[in-house]
């Protein structure tokens, strides 16, 4: 390769590094691939930045739960025969004023998850999912943004971190890593391809 023929490669990158457009879609891909190993170790490791346990569910307190905590999933679970009490709840629209039956869960919230099939040994967060899934990468103006877009999710989030007292949903290391070395590699094949 010539000096010249070097020289005009050299400006096609530059060129094709200073597209703002191309820009915002490298770093929405970068910003992709960071939130997989975001939601990863929150949602399924159930871990915070630091890489330690959030925490642990409740197995002491008993706790009474009415057929609403079974909506999530495995509504057929609920058994109002195990220990059974009748609520009185008044008049809501189509219930026709019927008393309701909960369930004594002896185990407590651990139960609760156990009986719909969710893992018990540490908290991971996930629960319906809907907070996993208000998480996303998006853009904003030339801006590329990651957050909750659902408010109420975002204050789900900020009560987990004070209830826990740890930072949850901030990036972790390895995240920050991971992003870097995505960048470095979009990077890479954009030189490569000019």
């Amino acid at each position: 390769m010539t000096w010249q023929e070097a020289n005009a490669r050299l400006e096609r990158q530059i060129k094709a590094l200073e597209s703002a457009s191309f820009m915002q879609d490298i770093l929405v891909s970068v910003a992709t691939h960071m939130s997989a190993f975001y939601t990863l170790r929150i949602f399924t490791d159930g871990q915070d930045v630091n890489h330690s346990q959030i925490g642990n569910y409740s197995v002491t307190s008993p706790k009474w739960a009415t057929i609403e905590a079974f909506e999530v999933r495995h509504r057929g679970v609920f058994r109002p025969r195990l220990r059974m009490r009748r609520v009185s709840r008044g008049r809501s629209p189509g219930a026709r004023g019927t008393p309701r039956t909960s369930i004594d869960l002896i185990g407590g919230y651990a139960q609760l998850r156990a009986m719909q099939g969710f893992k018990t040994n540490k908290v991971d967060l996930d629960y319906s999912g809907g907070l996993r899934l208000s998480l996303q990468v998006g853009t904003v103006g030339n801006r590329v943004v990651f957050g909750t877009n659902n408010a109420e999710k975002g204050m789900i989030a900020t009560a987990m971190e004070r209830k826990f007292k740890k930072n949850i949903f901030g990036l972790s290391d390895t995240e920050i890593e991971e992003g870097e070395n995505a960048l470095v590699q979009a990077i890479d094949l954009i030189l490569a391809k000019t």
